[in-house]
């Protein structure tokens, strides 16, 4: 149901935004891969653990906006067709994690910046439904957090 109490159907959120939406579960997808990957490469488990927790959040957001998309009727890619981008922002955050802390942090916020940006773009969608919305944006307030926390 959106927010004016239309009805809403798979082919109004199909036609209006199933790039904007794969774009959201691209970067939330490439962002759960950083984190875990940042976690194998961090010299010690202080540093792992909370890349752990953070890509496992992900993974949880990210089945999470595929159950919805899935219940809209959206289609998406699998996780290896969505993550074949040349871009990954995420990637960088394995490269710094023997860094000092500002160097981290750095690429951290660039990256989660990123993230909340496709947050946006989809929340931004004049046909979203309002169940979609609702999830969408508790996982971007969850993401700010993180970004206004540093």
């Amino acid at each position: 149901m959106f927010s004016d109490g239309r009805a809403e159907t798979p082919s109004m959120l199909q036609s209006d935004a199933s790039e904007t939406l794969a774009e959201l579960l691209v970067r939330v997808l490439d962002s759960a891969r950083g984190y875990e990957e940042a976690a194998g490469a961090a010299p010690d488990d202080q540093l792992s653990a909370p890349f752990r927790e953070r890509a496992n959040q992900r993974r949880a957001n990210t089945a999470q906006l595929r159950e919805r998309y899935a219940q809209l009727g959206i289609e998406v890619g699998n996780d290896a067709e969505l993550l074949a981008i040349p871009d990954r922002k995420f990637k960088h955050i394995s490269s710094v994690s023997d860094q000092d802390d500002a160097a981290l942090h750095e690429v951290i916020d660039g990256s989660e910046r990123w993230l909340l940006q496709a947050y946006d773009a989809a929340l931004a969608l004049p046909n979203l439904s309002a169940s979609l919305a609702d999830v969408i944006a508790a996982q971007r307030d969850d993401i700010r957090e993180i970004v206004h926390d540093r």
